[in-house]
């Protein structure tokens, strides 16, 4: 049946419900009322100075990574994502050092609990069957005793080590392995080792020239007197750090700064937040309370006079100052950036020479993801390695060391209940770019550079992608990719825009460079480039450019030429209501519906802000006069036909009937089918 709101014959409109016959003959004029207005370009030229293209540039990432989406300038050093890509000091993006894997010939288990001593690199290796320490020979990549010469265990230890470090007792160096189940083994060569199975301890802390000790149950311990005759340990018992509640348990021990520039203090991490020793009243004292967390405090590090107590994905930086204490928070994910799948808990902190490294395992259920983090003040969030998947655990193991004439970063990574393996990454030694070709080898695969989402100030306004302009620095003449792509309106499809192969400039036009360059239309767009090399060449990457269009919707005006000059009813209403209720259009303090046609098919459904009389046959009131009513187009609905049914592109009916139409008096159609 037909809509009673629709228009039923030409020469009229239906303006807020109400019908109106045009001046005879004569149709709705249309015209442009706005559009997108030009840019204002003053000042030197710049790349933004086109009059119609506008531009963005990403040229410094030192932001780091984890913001989600663009808001202001300042949010233009930042990214989504950097996975083995790493900013530099001078704001370009750089591929990270690569990981190497140690043999795992002569190891028996999977690896844990490291250390340095004596220019070498010591790990517990432990399967189900023993629990073993061994040394890595460098020369011949294998693991084994002091002597390099064979592939038999340093020592055995019992049970898996949970703590090992070196320090000095008594003016000697010692290397310490400990384990919550058989106490701890040391020793002042490597060669002759003890072992004190009568104090189970946890964790381990050289501090003032004495080896202190906790279990995780809370039992704190010192020794003066570390032996390597048949003396044992010899453990004095100091106290007990009771957790309120009982349900927090120690996660790691060590010595850290002070009030006191001059004097450091013994801390322990909880999961439940940090605690330090009081010395003169032999009690302890809480630092920082944090809610329950399994896991929090392992692996706690202190960094250039901070301690950096992990809990989550979070890292409170604590400076202890007395009154004047500054507790921060740092996370890869502070804005809500990071993929979820990247998200997981915090194992371990490493301090190094440039920066922190935060060891983090991504619990799925029955696997585990690992990944490694690096921060600092000068460059924010990126992830420089992913540690594979493994059915039991992520490392909390990892040391800075220069052993085998090296700086590196040693670390373990178990990748099921027997097996594993320990790598090692080169280090810079100072803030020098890592790219400056000294830190081979290079990550050579999935290099991933995730942008924010940019809308240009305006998610619902419509924008036309034009081009992509990188500009890179380094990357292997034969092997070296940059897949550019990009993710439209916060979607999940990523389309490909080109690949990049070679050094200097590379432009390339929407919507990719084989298409013919008619642009992308987008609200909200996000770029992302994936790039491989050889592990002999970094990839550097300089910057980005994004040019684009703004467009506005097209506004429309409405000349509508209304004739009050008959003699009979129109619509049920007289010249004289139907001035008054122009008139009160006139008033309107909201959009009204605005209904035409200027054929036999469809009509347009618009709802319009009345602006203006602009033109009548006589001046005064007069109640029979020719007026047009001017109107602005605010929102457009689809098109319909005589039955409120939508139409398709060529404005016909998309259901086929027969219709005949009765003019009736009034000037009504009556509809028979």
């Amino acid at each position: 049946m037909v809509d009673p709101q629709a228009v039923l014959k030409r020469g009229e409109v239906i303006i807020n419900g109400r019908r109106y016959p045009l001046i005879g003959g004569q149709k709705v004029a249309k015209s442009l009322a706005s559009g997108m207005p030009p840019k204002q370009v003053d000042g030197p030229f710049t790349p933004d100075s086109h009059p119609l293209i506008s531009s963005i540039t990403w040229a410094n990432f030192t932001g780091g990574s984890g913001l989600t989406a663009i808001t202001d300038e300042g949010d233009l050093t930042r990214t989504t994502e950097l996975d083995r890509f790493q900013p530099t000091v001078r704001g370009r993006l750089a591929s990270v050092p690569q990981k190497t894997a140690t043999s795992t010939t002569g190891a028996n288990g999977k690896p844990g609990a490291l250390t340095e001593f004596t220019n070498s690199v010591y790990v517990n290796w432990t399967s189900t069957a023993a629990s073993n320490l061994y040394r890595y020979d460098s020369t011949n990549d294998r693991w084994g005793n002091v002597a390099g010469s064979s592939t038999a265990a340093v020592t055995a230890l019992g049970s898996v080590a949970t703590d090992g470090m070196t320090g000095f007792v008594n003016s000697t160096e010692y290397i310490v392995f400990a384990s919550s189940t058989s106490g701890v083994a040391w020793s002042d060569n490597a060669t002759v080792w003890k072992t004190d199975t009568s104090t189970p301890i946890t964790y381990t802390a050289f501090h003032n020239n004495r080896l202190w000790g906790i279990h995780t149950d809370g039992k704190f311990y010192v020794t003066t007197t570390l032996s390597t005759s048949s003396t044992g340990a010899n453990w004095v018992e100091i106290g007990k750090l009771n957790i309120p509640g009982g349900s927090g348990l120690i996660t790691d021990l060590y010595p850290g700064p002070s009030a006191d520039v001059n004097t450091d203090r013994i801390y322990a991490s909880s999961e439940v937040g940090p605690w330090v020793y009081d010395n003169a009243n032999e009690a302890w004292e809480r630092v920082l309370q944090v809610p329950y967390r399994q896991h929090a405090g392992k692996g706690t590090e202190v960094h250039r006079g901070g301690i950096y107590f992990p809990s989550g994905f979070e890292i409170f930086p604590i400076i202890p100052a007395g009154e004047q204490t500054f507790i921060g928070e740092i996370s890869p994910n502070r804005d809500g950036g990071t993929p979820v799948n990247r998200i997981g808990t915090i194992r371990k902190v490493l301090s190094k020479n440039t920066d922190i490294s935060a060891f983090v395992s991504f619990d799925s259920g029955s696997t585990f993801e690992g990944s490694i983090y690096n921060w600092s003040e000068r460059t924010g969030w990126y992830r420089s390695e992913r540690l594979g998947v493994a059915t039991q655990e992520i490392t909390e193991h990892a040391i800075v060391s220069n052993a085998y004439s090296s700086y590196r970063m040693w670390f373990s990574n178990s990748t099921n209940s027997t097996g594993g393996q320990v790598y090692w990454t080169p280090l810079p030694t100072s803030v020098e770019p890592s790219y400056r070709g000294l830190l081979t080898p290079y990550h050579n695969s999935s290099m991933l550079v995730q942008l924010p989402n940019f809308d240009a100030g305006g998610s619902l306004q419509s924008k036309l992608a034009v081009r992509a302009h990188i500009v890179v620095s380094s990357i292997d003449d034969t092997a070296g990719t940059i897949d550019i792509g990009y993710i439209r309106n916060t979607g999940t499809d990523l389309e490909t825009l080109g690949q990049v192969n070679s050094t200097g400039s590379s432009v390339f036009n929407f919507p990719n460079s084989t298409s013919a360059s008619k642009g992308s239309e987008f609200s909200s767009i996000q770029l992302q480039m994936l790039a491989q090399s050889s592990t002999s060449t970094v990839t550097v990457i300089e910057s980005l450019t994004f040019e684009y269009v703004r467009r506005n919707p097209t506004l429309f005006q409405y000349d509508i030429p209304i004739d009050l000059r008959g003699t009979i009813r129109y619509g049920g209403r007289g010249s004289r209501e139907m001035r008054a209720d122009i008139d009160l259009l006139l008033n309107s303090t909201s959009m009204v519906e605005f209904r035409y046609t200027d054929d036999d098919s469809s009509e347009e459904r618009i709802y319009v802000l009345p602006q203006a009389l602009i033109s009548a046959d006589e001046t005064g009131r007069i109640e029979r006069s020719q007026v047009t009513l001017r109107v602005t187009e605010l929102i457009r609905e689809p098109a319909t036909n005589q039955q409120g049914s939508p139409v398709n592109n060529d404005g016909f009916f998309l259901e086929t009937s027969i219709t005949s139409f009765i003019l009736l008096e009034d000037g009504f159609f009556l509809l028979q089918e």
